[in-house]
């Protein structure tokens, strides 16, 4: 048979209490610490993220707002930070991102023009277009390569960018400023963070809107690295060669991304007309 012992310890108001009773609180109280704990790791508790709902009360809508025409690509706030690896894409004002910030930021949420949720990323599962399809075939992002999702921004407002999430049909949904999830970034960013190009028939040129340079008639050269980037046109040089062949190539016009690159989701200029015309 088992028995429990209780033993009447004196308090400082000279009362008698129980330690049975302490020794059961204090295990409660642990037990909650450590389930607190589990829940906190395994939640955006953890990381200080709030009820996106809870946000848009905060500042309102974006209906509410107004907005003005921007010409840029909205990016995952924590893949926007300053970079080491590629410094041209670096910006003045950038902001360094810690990896515990980095870790913490893989939540990205976008909204309705009324200030409901549309949809809620996770940047370390929803890391493909096929994988982000699955769970919302309207979501048809302009790149889906690092850093996961990249869109169309096309206007913003105090408080919000106004983004294309389907870059076939052009639908209007809107990200939140200033809350370490979205940030408008330079087209020429992702540019020069794609590295080398990857042409499809485009001459290179000696400037732009220029002529074509002088090359091996039977000569193709499809694979560039990048040296500068004014606008809509690249300065690029012939892949690996340090003396080879400078001038300047036209990566997009309008709408339609013209070269392999981080923008089109091409590795090789082979896919840069599967990407125009089928996605």
């Amino acid at each position: 048979m088992n028995t429990r012992t209780h033993r009447l310890e004196p308090t400082d108001d000279g009362q008698e209490r129980d330690t049975m009773e302490i020794s059961e609180k204090y295990l409660c109280k642990q037990f909650l610490k450590i389930a607190l704990g589990f829940l906190c790791f395994n939640s955006a508790l953890c990381f200080g993220q709030t009820d996106p709902d809870a946000k848009t009360e905060k500042i309102g809508p974006p209906s509410q707002e107004k907005f003005i025409e921007v010409d840029a690509v909205a990016a995952p706030w924590r893949s926007s930070g300053c970079l080491v690896v590629v410094p041209k894409s670096r910006e003045p004002d950038c902001y360094l991102v810690t990896e515990p910030l980095f870790k913490q930021a893989n939540i990205v949420n976008i909204y309705n023009e009324d200030g409901s949720l549309w949809y809620s990323l996770d940047l370390e599962i929803d890391y493909s277009l096929p994988m982000i399809k699955a769970k919302n075939k309207d979501f048809i992002p302009l790149a889906t390569s690092w850093p996961r999702a990249l869109l169309r921004m096309v206007a913003e407002s105090d408080h919000w960018y106004k983004v294309e999430v389907n870059d076939k049909t052009q639908a209007i949904k809107y990200a939140m400023k200033d809350a370490q999830e979205w940030s408008k970034t330079p087209w020429r960013r992702w540019i020069y963070e794609s590295g080398p190009l990857f042409l499809r028939e485009q001459k290179i040129l000696d400037k732009p809107d220029g002529s074509p340079i002088e090359t091996n008639e039977t000569m193709q050269i499809d694979k560039v690295n990048i040296l500068q980037v004014e606008g809509d046109w690249v300065q690029v040089r012939e892949f690996a060669k340090n003396d080879g062949f400078t001038g300047w190539v036209r990566w997009r016009n309008g709408r339609k991304i013209l070269v392999g690159c981080k923008l089109s989701g091409s590795s090789s200029y082979q896919d840069v007309k599967y990407v125009d015309e089928d996605r």
